[in-house]
């Protein structure tokens, strides 16, 4: 005896599947084809090629569940448990034509006991019936005698034809997984043939392309260190100096250098704010006393003047000597409406006001502060 076995998946566990055959049998089948103990081709046993074929005119529905199919032929037939696309068992029928009934139900309940006590399932879910569907007397009876619905689905009766079918469509998938009855009976192969060259050239090629990209990697790195080697010769000076020192000095040159970038970056200018200020200066006005003063180079500069300001001391004639002159508050307006004034020195304040008289003409100092916002 000779025979195959096959683990599948079953619901959240697996099945070892198995069959067995005569020796005998095999090496007639053998000699019938023509083929010599070398030979690859599968031996199938016929009721998983008919069941292949079973599945290809009515896959089971619904997939999941345990089912029995009927394959029913002119007085012969099997009765296939299974699972998804695996038949887990079957039985071979034969009857006559008044005990049909009678072999499905004892073939029913066969499985029904393989499935629950053997294979630890919890029975058969799904009743389907392929082929010659004549039964005498209906097959309502049967389903009420298994308790059980019977459905009926599309495909030929069982025959040779059917087998032979199923055995076809496993030759055109090659690399499925199915119980080979002949496996124990060929010869071992030559070790080159157990060799996946497939993967082995990809591997070789992988390992080629990576040793190339490894290799333009560590060249590149080579040329960096030459050129970080270099840069280090290239400061010397710096080799005994300690790092607090290095930030001391750094720092130092950055407090020279910050004011005058701002310096450089700012828009203001006192050439350019002395002459909007002549400018806005209403008719009647004179400049006492104009004082500018750039305040970003002190280290200590006073935060409430700002960066820079002017500060003018403006005259303007007073006739009545009790009455503000109305030219006050129009120059602090002008200086504060001015384009470029209002830009840079935008905050136009009236610090001091003085009354005066020279001369028999009376006339009042008032003093503005223009500052930037900050």
């Amino acid at each position: 005896m000779v025979g195959d076995q096959l683990v599948v998946p079953l619901g959240r566990g697996k099945a070892r599947l198995s069959a067995r055959v005569r020796t005998s049998e095999i090496e007639r089948a053998r000699q019938a084809a023509g083929l010599g103990r070398d030979s690859e081709n599968r031996f199938e046993p016929a009721p998983w090629a008919a069941w292949r074929a079973s599945l290809y005119y009515a896959p089971l529905k619904p997939s999941k569940g345990i089912h029995l199919r009927f394959l029913l032929g002119d007085g012969e037939g099997l009765a296939i448990l299974a699972s998804g696309r695996w038949p887990l068992a079957w039985q071979v029928l034969s009857w006559q034509q008044d005990n049909k009934h009678e072999v499905l139900l004892q073939a029913f309940r066969l499985l029904q006991l393989h499935a629950t006590r053997r294979l630890g399932l919890g029975g058969i879910e799904h009743v389907s019936v392929q082929g010659n569907n004549h039964l005498s007397g209906g097959w309502d009876a049967l389903a009420e005698a298994i308790e059980r619905p019977v459905q009926h689905v599309d495909g030929p009766s069982y025959e040779p034809e059917m087998v032979a079918f199923g055995l076809a469509l496993g030759a055109l998938a090659p690399k499925e997984e199915t119980i080979d009855l002949a496996a124990s009976l060929r010869d071992e192969p030559p070790l080159y043939k157990l060799v996946p060259w497939g993967e082995v050239s990809f591997g070789v090629a992988l390992f080629l392309c990576m040793f190339l990209v490894m290799s333009h990697h560590a060249a590149s790195l080579r040329g960096e260190l030459a050129e970080t080697t270099s840069r280090i010769a290239h400061v010397e000076w710096a080799k005994d100096l300690q790092i607090a020192k290095l930030k001391s000095q750094a720092a130092a040159l950055e407090r020279e250098v910050t004011p005058l970038e701002k310096f450089m970056e700012r828009q203001f200018t006192f050439s350019r704010a002395f002459a909007s200020v002549a400018e806005v200066m209403p008719e009647k006005t004179w400049l006492v006393v104009a004082e500018g003063k750039d305040l970003l180079w002190e280290k200590n500069p006073n935060k409430a003047l700002g960066e820079h300001y002017l500060l003018l001391d403006t005259g303007v004639p007073n006739t009545s000597g009790d009455t503000t002159p109305p030219e006050i508050n129009e120059t602090v307006r002008r200086l504060e409406r001015d384009s470029y004034l209002g830009r840079v020195l935008p905050r136009a304040k009236l610090v001091d006001v003085t009354w005066r008289q020279e001369g028999g003409n009376g006339f009042t100092v008032f003093t503005v502060l223009l500052k930037p916002k900050k």
